[in-house]
């Protein structure tokens, strides 16, 4: 994406004389579908967005919307000469060739503590002992159990979900840049919804978040804390390091 810039000048260039100018109505939004090379749609979206959002934040109108589409096309509602500075994109990001993009593999653990206890960790667990031991240096003692662990393999610059057939699931969009993977992830475990983003580095572990627990009888459980866990792994990339 480095040589854009002549392009995104344009898409600005478009929407700053929308801003200057005198009008008396608003421009007329046009829907196109653009065609990308696959996995780029992503990135795309991401660059264009930053662009309009520029304008957006001046407190005028918006100047177009960005969105990608399943099957990994991208569809822009804005006015034409901003459609100009699109098809331009495109028209670059198409012609000049590129790897394929990287998979990215993600990892959550839904993983309940009891606070104040102490004992060994489960097996189940010891992938993730790093983060977990921080959270006993920073709260103080804790006996662990795992609730759920789920994985979610997406190329770069698409969306995914997955559930384990009860009440917990994940769905996230993931892209990467400078070797980092940006991700907008979604958990949800019965009730309890967390939805975030978040740039972590390969084989780097986060701790996304906590949230109450409830006992069996549907009682909330002072002493027991949900915590959410994730990991980004990358498959067939600059940064991976396969298994």
């Amino acid at each position: 994406m480095k040589n854009l810039a002549p392009a995104l000048a344009l898409i600005l260039g478009a929407c700053t004389s929308q801003m200057t100018a005198p009008a008396p109505s608003k421009p007329e939004m046009e829907l196109q579908i653009y065609d990308v090379p696959q996995g780029t749609a992503g990135d795309l979206r991401q660059a264009l967005t930053r662009v309009l959002t520029t304008v957006k934040d001046s407190n005028e109108p918006s100047t177009g919307r960005v969105t990608v589409t399943p099957d990994g096309r991208m569809v822009v509602l804005a006015p034409e000469k901003v459609q100009a500075g699109v098809r331009a994109i495109v028209e670059q990001v198409s012609k000049r060739p590129s790897a394929p993009p990287p998979r990215v593999d993600m990892n959550y653990w839904f993983v309940v503590a009891r606070r104040g206890a102490k004992g060994e960790l489960p097996a189940e667990l010891s992938e993730i002992k790093p983060a977990l031991d921080e959270l006993v240096r920073s709260q103080g003692p804790m006996q662990f159990r795992r609730l759920d662990h789920l994985k979610l393999s997406t190329l770069a610059g698409d969306s995914g979900r997955v559930d384990n057939g009860d009440s917990i699931s994940v769905r996230h969009d993931v892209s990467t840049t400078a070797g980092a993977v940006l991700a907008r992830v979604t958990l949800n475990a019965g009730r309890r919804i967390l939805d975030t983003m978040v740039q972590l580095k390969p084989e780097q572990l986060v701790v996304l978040g906590q949230s109450g627990w409830k006992d069996g009888e549907g009682k909330t459980d002072e002493e027991q804390t949900l915590f959410y866990v994730m990991r980004a792994d990358l498959r067939n990339g600059p940064e991976s390091k396969q298994p």
